[in-house]
């Protein structure tokens, strides 16, 4: 069984993927609103010196699903109406 948040309550962790100077969020995960609606999680690590977090939430992320292979026609079905 998955963990489940409590509405209102969310979690994050570093994120793998984060470069110092690039425009990857130091932090990623996951919190519930109150309403329960779930919501990805991004948090932004200022520059140095400073005392603050910039954060976004969003809707969950999902994985685009693989368009399907086109089926090639047959060669010799092919109409052949150009005119050159």
């Amino acid at each position: 069984m998955a963990y489940e948040h409590k509405p209102g309550c969310g979690t994050v962790f570093k994120n793998e993927y984060y470069e110092k100077g690039c425009n990857k969020p130091l932090l990623k995960g996951q919190c519930k609103t109150m309403d329960g609606v779930l919501c990805d999680v991004a948090i932004w690590a200022p520059d140095e010196g400073k005392t603050y977090y910039s954060f976004k939430l969003s809707p969950p992320y999902k994985k685009p699903e693989a368009a399907p292979k086109p089926e090639f026609e047959d060669k010799d079905a092919v109409d052949d109406d150009l005119p050159f």
